[in-house]
């Protein structure tokens, strides 16, 4: 059977083509009917041999398959934010699909999934959202430094980054909900705030108190599911993929 030379991912389109009615034909003398139509032979040949064609992995179809996973993560994002937001409860974890696309596929899509979450979840969580969209990319980059740093390799160094991502988050925050919504957030950290304003705190004050309070558990726990998530994608997956993933404990 022939195979296109050359280093991988390099085919054009033209190339890829020829070499899937190349594999059809020599099929066809080993009793494979893979079909003559273009969508139908295609369609075929890449469920059958795209194992053994990893010239055939174009850059587009690597970018269709990462905007493809982009797009779960995001909503992700949008049905843990949407439930928690429905309960009031005093966290967020929806940054989860976030953590998820920064470490995985990179800090380009994990800006990408920051600001698709914040825009569609306008409509889906809170109307407030998208004025919070510097600190997803504060997150971000945040995630794409402690990956670089090897900090989600173990349980105890995801704990220690969610710590880490949680400061910033609340720091980041604290003076957009201050300033541009006085404190209110129509979420369930608005009884925090309230609290330490009771307690005769500024208001830029309580609002940061109230995300220092309620960010550690919440991006703890977000650390600790992406943590276990990562774990659970076989290697081989992420080769064949191109995904990015932490060093696995021995």
């Amino acid at each position: 059977m022939r195979t296109l030379s050359g280093p991988k991912n390099a085919c054009s389109r033209h190339e890829c083509g020829t070499a899937l009615k190349e594999t059809a034909t020599e099929g066809e003398q080993y009793g494979f009917n893979l079909g003559r139509h273009p969508l139908e032979l295609s369609t075929n040949v890449a469920v059958m041999f795209y194992g053994f064609l990893p010239e055939c992995r174009t850059a587009h179809l690597d970018r269709s398959l990462k905007a493809s996973l982009l797009i779960s993560l995001t909503a992700v994002n949008l049905a843990l934010g949407a439930l928690v937001s429905y309960l009031k409860l005093p966290i967020y974890l929806d940054t989860v699909g976030l953590l998820l696309a920064t470490i995985t596929l990179g800090f380009g899509w994990g800006l990408a999934c920051a600001v698709l979450t914040v825009g569609v979840g306008f409509f889906v969580i809170n109307p407030y959202l998208p004025a919070y969209v510097l600190t997803g990319v504060a997150i971000c980059a945040t995630t794409e430094l402690l990956f670089r740093l090897k900090m989600f390799d173990t349980l105890l160094r995801s704990v220690i980054s969610g710590l880490a991502i949680a400061i910033v988050s609340a720091t980041v925050s604290a003076p957009v909900t201050t300033y541009l919504f006085g404190g209110i957030t129509l979420s369930g950290a608005d009884a925090v705030t309230a609290y330490f304003l009771a307690t005769g705190k500024t208001l830029l004050n309580s609002a940061l108190l109230a995300g220092l309070s309620s960010e550690p558990v919440d991006k703890v726990l977000v650390a600790i599911v992406v943590y276990f998530t990562l774990l659970r994608i076989p290697l081989r997956t992420a080769a064949r993929f191109g995904l990015r993933l932490p060093s696995r404990p021995s």
